[in-house]
């Protein structure tokens, strides 16, 4: 079964949140480590979940500094932390993984408490590459998880499908991945308009492992629901950009969207 993280804006992680099987964590969000939790801090926490640390890259477009984002991971006892990547470039991405496993482990041996693990993106601009460095993650002991983006798998696969939609290149992307003969506990990193990209993983992939999305909670803040037989996005992905300082009361409409998405999703894992 594919584990589930919700990712909700602060005020709403404790109620929705906290309703996946761990929390995604996004590192730039965190405060400085020396400083009291901030609320966005304290709302994970409470939650009791395991946490993966996120790097920031989809969000930011950069990571957080290595040592930065290697300091929080341990300072969280984050279950993983993603490694920096960089935007469709293959070799930067590679080449940052052994600085921060390098710094990573230096952090933990002042933490022997601390079992953080190291995760990876895999980032390319084509199919062949994108497949090549899955064949070396798989093959990297440094690494533990591999993630699969909604921004580098559709660059990489779209001249293969003939449409940058996230889904559809994301099918495409673990069929292929299917064929090859060795895998590694894999992560899907974020969605597009559908969950019919999870639901094939969930039933055809086993070392597909955990999934997270906003997609559920904040779709549904915005008016939007899940289909339960299509598993499309109702009129299509939300635009708006999550805003995780949203401080608005919920109407009902809003709750029974949320509540709605939130069981469509967990029917498909």
């Amino acid at each position: 079964m594919i584990k589930l993280a919700l990712i909700a804006p602060t005020k709403l992680i404790e109620k929705y949140g906290s309703q996946g099987d761990f929390n995604l964590a996004l590192a730039h969000l965190i405060g400085p480590i020396n400083e009291l939790p901030n609320e966005y801090e304290k709302a994970l926490l409470a939650t009791g979940l395991p946490l993966v640390l996120d790097n920031g890259v989809f969000e930011e477009k950069k990571s957080v500094p290595v040592r930065e984002l290697m300091e929080k991971a341990v300072h969280l006892n984050a279950e993983y932390v993603f490694a920096p990547d960089v935007l469709f470039d293959r070799e930067g991405t590679e080449a940052n993984i052994e600085e921060a496993y390098e710094i990573l482990e230096e952090i933990k041996a002042d933490f022997p408490e601390c079992q953080t693990k190291l995760a990876a993106v895999i980032q390319a601009n084509n199919a062949d590459d994108f497949l090549a460095s899955y064949l070396a993650m798989t093959d990297d002991s440094r690494i533990d998880l591999i993630g699969l983006s909604i921004l580098s798998v559709p660059e990489s696969f779209k001249e293969i499908s003939g449409t940058d939609d996230i889904t559809i290149n994301r099918i495409i992307c673990l069929k292929r991945l299917n064929k090859l003969p060795i895998h590694k506990d894999s992560h899907l990193l974020g969605l597009g308009g559908s969950y019919e990209d999870v639901a094939f993983a969930n039933e055809n992939c086993l070392w597909v492992v955990s999934h997270d999305s906003s997609s559920a909670v904040w779709n549904g803040v915005q008016g939007k629901r899940i289909d339960k037989t299509s598993l499309k996005v109702d009129g299509g992905k939300t635009k708006v950009h999550v805003d995780f300082a949203f401080d608005q009361d919920l109407t009902e409409e809003q709750i029974k969207n949320i509540e709605h998405n939130i069981e469509v999703v967990r029917s498909i894992i």
